[in-house]
């Protein structure tokens, strides 16, 4: 993660290490813990660049600790690392949070001020091969985005960093059933919300809101008298052009009113996820299928989603493509530590320049480390003749320099390494 768009981290680097770690040839991986951050274009305009050099998507910080987020450091890391030696760095295997999602109660996940109209700007999440998968009985819809002392019919407490009430939580998890199997029986529906987490606290209203979905797609008439059943039928019928179901008597009353008006917007938001990308296969485990839209980057299985969700929020191919590239760049970057290693334990001395004359006397330079020991001699016949060096010896900043001082003439002269 990068100073410039991160207040605080346990790796974070400044723009100007980055640089450094480019000239040698070195490989960032962009971290992804599930927090906010400042966004690549405001970081961008306040340093000295004012042209995107080596990216030109455009990404919108507006989710936050999503994939969003994640797009701001890797949008700033490339223009610093000249457009490649840049790669994921998820540390996954240890206990950092992965991106969130970007609907539903866990996205926004770390936001706080500002979490409600994140959320609602959201659209075209990832499209998976098929809506009709097993419905997510996990605690995931029971996110920190829901307001727990909310009433069915009172808005979410917005300032307080809520965007759902309750009752919009229990539909959603209706119309994650619903999708599901669009034909359910009363039986299914029944099993699947009795096998929902344990931590919600209305499976009975969740079931029915189920059946009236599927009742009303399956077109059959309504009679039941519980609001839960009236108000699922009337959203549906409502969406799919039935605009006479507000004239219902059981639509009376502001409280009904409100909550069938905020049941559309669940409706709506739900709608917004199927995105435009060419549908994507699930990752499945087991009895387990997942979706990135409400999970979020659960684990390493996910990581196609990933890039699909980088896609689908503007992070366009020319600016993906060093991603694809970062394993040869690993591959590089491996290979010279390792033969800057050996050329440390076993420095070759190189001369500059070569041949050396009296306008430009002679240097020695090798890669090695403060302690080496330069030594000379006369003749190389007589072991006992090397001694100590005479000349001088710095470090550029690459490596290690002496500058003998000039032999008599004819006389030649031999150097070598010593290393303490």
């Amino acid at each position: 993660e990068l100073h410039e768009v991160h207040e605080h981290g346990e790796n974070d680097r400044s723009r100007d290490e980055l640089a450094r770690v480019q000239q040698l040839g070195g490989l960032m991986g962009v971290g992804w813990e599930n927090h906010d951050g400042y966004s690549f274009e405001s970081t961008y305009q306040e340093k000295p660049w004012r042209t995107h050099d080596f990216s030109s998507s455009d990404v919108k910080n507006n989710c936050a600790g999503s994939s969003r987020t994640w797009s701001q450091d890797y949008l700033l890391g490339l223009e610093i690392l000249r457009g490649r030696q840049i790669c994921f760095g998820t540390d996954i295997n240890g206990l950092i949070v992965g991106p969130g999602p970007r609907f539903g109660p866990q996205a926004a996940f770390s936001a706080y001020n500002g979490k409600h109209g994140q959320i609602m700007a959201q659209k075209n999440g990832v499209r998976y091969d098929s809506t009709f998968v097993r419905p997510i009985t996990s605690s995931v819809f029971l996110g920190r985005a829901v307001d727990p002392e909310g009433y069915p019919w009172a808005p979410a407490n917005y300032d307080h960093g809520f965007s759902y009430n309750t009752d919009q939580r229990d539909f959603m998890v209706a119309l994650n059933i619903f999708h599901w199997k669009t034909n359910a029986s009363d039986q299914v529906i029944h099993t699947i919300t009795q096998a929902l987490h344990d931590d919600h606290p209305n499976k009975v209203g969740i079931e029915l809101y189920t059946k009236a979905l599927v009742a009303s797609a399956a077109g059959v008439s309504w009679d039941k008298v519980d609001y839960f059943s009236n108000v699922g039928w009337a959203v549906y019928r409502f969406r799919n052009g039935n605009q006479n179901v507000v004239q219902e008597d059981f639509m009376k009353g502001t409280p009904i009113k409100d909550r069938f008006s905020r049941l559309l917007r669940v409706w709506d938001e739900y709608e917004r996820i199927f995105g435009n990308n060419v549908p994507l296969k699930r990752c499945e485990t087991a009895t387990k299928q997942w979706d990135i839209n409400f999970e979020g980057v659960a684990h390493y299985g996910m990581l196609p989603d990933f890039l699909q969700d980088l896609s689908n929020v503007g992070l366009n191919a020319q600016d993906m493509s060093p991603i694809f590239q970062s394993a040869e760049d690993f591959a590089r970057m491996w290979t010279r530590c390792l033969r800057g290693s050996y050329n440390i334990i076993h420095p070759p001395l190189s001369i500059k320049p070569e041949p050396p004359s009296r306008k430009h006397p002679l240097t020695l330079a090798w890669f090695g480390e403060p302690g080496d020991a330069v030594e000379e001699t006369d003749n190389l016949n007589d072991p006992k003749s090397w001694r100590p060096f005479e000349g001088q010896v710095e470090h550029n900043g690459r490596q290690l320099l002496a500058r003998p001082t000039a032999p008599e003439d004819g006389v030649v002269r031999f150097y070598r390494l010593r290393k303490n």
